[in-house]
């Protein structure tokens, strides 16, 4: 089982190969890839049932990172991410962690890692520092992996990932990608910053968003799906959206939703609610067994706890003003759709909007429930 990458006499193949058991009470192959026995590029965990896909895998493409993994760092997400894929790979019924060795430090190695975070100490973010020290933003060559991949026969992939790259990269090497499926991880205030940076930098998806922790709303739809939707007297919603006007630059605006974010997260009422950050300046809550009159009250209560939140305004002597919100409202019938509850109270905050802000408004029932 070998590949020619292209350079005379060079072969990448499978280097060696063994049982393992591993902490999920499961026992996986561990694939050893290569060109060179001495110095190995990949290796794999890989769980395969009796009787499953021929072609299509869950596949987590992972970069070695021995300061998180081995020495326990709290910089980066890197060792939780890797034990939530080893975990959810040994109970899939074929699953491949890809472990990347030579993509230390986003693949410029742990000498220049560990200079890179002393930069970061100094004050320099993660993409900064790799670049003070003449490298790229990223310089991992994701092309091993797909060799890896490509000789253990997998075609169509599942994908746990954050990063559009890793989709990119698989594709344009001829998988099919059917599915992303985001990592969700804890968020401390030693990675926030590097989490957010990867958001901006690199556009990545994360599962929730690093400033606020509330979920995208990609994984509440997944949540919604699996135990929102049945809900025995329905499901209401709201939309919440923070009006602009009272921050004065990007990073002031951000400070206002991430305040928001607090009073959300405090309100007693949303104890049991799902929430989700839709865009930089709204919020999504799914309440379950509520119908529109209680959602109503719910948005009142939250509408004047927003505003009790003060926030600097440059423009006007430094003094400060309330935060300005408006609200929408909708309350969807026993089994309908996410999309469609969203929709009706992202139309309702369009509604209070257009009506010039600061509002509630309810979207019409009609709308969302059908005979």
């Amino acid at each position: 089982m070998s590949t020619n990458n292209g350079e005379s006499n060079v072969i990448f193949e499978m280097l060696a190969c063994t049982k393992l058991p591993i902490v999920t009470g499961k026992v996986v192959d561990a694939v050893v890839f290569g060109s060179d026995a001495s110095d190995p590029e990949v290796i794999a965990l890989v769980h395969k049932k009796p009787g499953a896909d021929t072609d299509k895998a869950l596949v987590r493409l992972h970069s070695a990172c021995i300061t998180s993994e081995v020495l326990g760092s709290s910089k980066c997400d890197c060792a939780e991410q890797l034990d939530t894929a080893i975990s959810l790979v040994s109970e899939a019924d074929w699953g491949i962690v890809v472990y990347l060795l030579k993509h230390e430090g986003r693949g410029i190695g742990l000498v220049n890692k560990i200079r890179a975070y002393s930069l970061q100490d100094k004050g320099l973010d993660t993409v900064d520092a790799n670049l003070e020290l003449g490298f790229g933003a990223d310089d991992r060559d994701f092309d091993p992996a797909v060799k890896a991949l490509e000789l253990m026969g997998v075609k169509r992939i599942e994908l746990l990932t954050n990063n559009p790259d890793k989709v990119a990269a698989l594709r344009t090497s001829g998988f099919d990608v059917v599915k992303r499926i985001a990592m969700d991880v804890p968020i401390t205030d030693f990675n926030r910053g590097y989490l957010i940076k990867k958001q901006q930098y690199f556009g990545h998806q994360p599962a929730r968003c690093p400033s606020t922790e509330f979920l995208t709303v990609e994984a509440v739809a997944d949540i919604f799906e699996s135990e929102i939707s049945n809900a025995a007297r329905g499901v209401s919603a709201l939309v919440v959206h923070i009006e602009k006007a009272n921050a004065d630059t990007s990073n002031a605006q951000n400070d206002v939703v991430v305040q928001v974010a607090e009073v959300i997260k405090g309100h007693a009422l949303f104890e049991a609610s799902l929430i989700a950050r839709m865009s930089d300046d709204r919020f999504l809550i799914l309440l379950r067994d509520t119908d529109v009159e209680l959602a109503e009250r719910m948005a009142e209560k939250l509408h004047d706890a927003i505003r009790s939140v003060n926030t600097p305004h440059k423009k006007n002597g430094d003094g400060l003003k309330p935060i300005a919100s408006s609200i929408g409202i909708a309350d969807s019938c026993t089994g309908g759709s996410m999309s469609e509850l969203t929709s009706a109270a992202t139309a309702a905050v369009e509604r209070a909007l257009g009506n010039g802000g600061q509002q509630i408004a309810v979207g019409s029932e009609a709308s969302m429930c059908t005979a």
